[in-house]
């Protein structure tokens, strides 16, 4: 009896490794991954302008809040990485237009990985058409806080972002031909949900 006994937990054992083995070796062991696609979704207020009440600057002050899409192409993913290839801006009656990238650090949350922060910035070109039949092209950079949750298609999750754009001309051109003077910077605060597919590094 003592024997048998012992000869089942033999079995037992080799059965359970060689379970385990198999179903590691079925698991994708997957350093480099990628969110193929993925999209933002959200709202922001921006700053731009603030103050000024002139009738000769057109009503150029920009405090408003804005909608917020972004496309997301090709997401690369490292264990504590991550690198957004192509960042599409394709919303022109929103009042940008532009494209860009973003990367950052991945911070996880759980052993498993399944929840994590991601820390990063964004550089972007957008053209940012006003009110006053008037548009400049600037550089945006981003600095960017999220939470996302990593699922067996790709990820879901929220993000806060400070937007700050930089445009390339110090005057704009009014719709009767008058020129008003264009600040420095644009700033904002925005929220956003983001959903992306594609595998996940684990």
């Amino acid at each position: 009896m003592k024997r048998l006994l012992v000869s089942l937990n033999i079995l037992l054992l080799v059965t359970t490794t060689a379970t385990i083995a198999s179903a590691q070796e079925e698991e994708p062991r997957c350093e480099r991954c990628i969110e193929w696609f993925g999209m933002q979704l959200g709202m922001g207020w921006n700053w731009f302008n603030v103050g000024r009440q002139d009738p000769d600057d057109y009503g150029l002050e920009v405090d408003r809040a804005v909608p917020r899409t972004d496309i997301l192409i090709a997401t690369l993913q490292w264990p504590s990485a991550y690198l957004t290839v192509l960042e599409l801006h394709p919303f022109f009656f929103l009042g940008y237009l532009g494209a860009g990238t973003r990367a950052g650090v991945r911070l996880p949350l759980t052993t498993d990985r399944h929840h994590e922060l991601r820390i990063g910035a964004g550089a972007s070109a957008d053209f940012f058409l006003y009110h006053i039949n008037a548009f400049t092209m600037s550089l945006t950079l981003s600095p960017h806080l999220q939470y996302v949750h990593q699922t067996e298609l790709g990820s879901v999750g929220v993000g806060f972002e400070v937007p700050l754009s930089f445009p390339f001309k110090e005057e704009l051109i009014g719709g009767d031909g008058h020129s008003v003077e264009v600040d420095p910077m644009m700033t904002g605060v925005h929220l956003y949900f983001r959903f992306t597919v594609g595998r996940t590094a684990r």
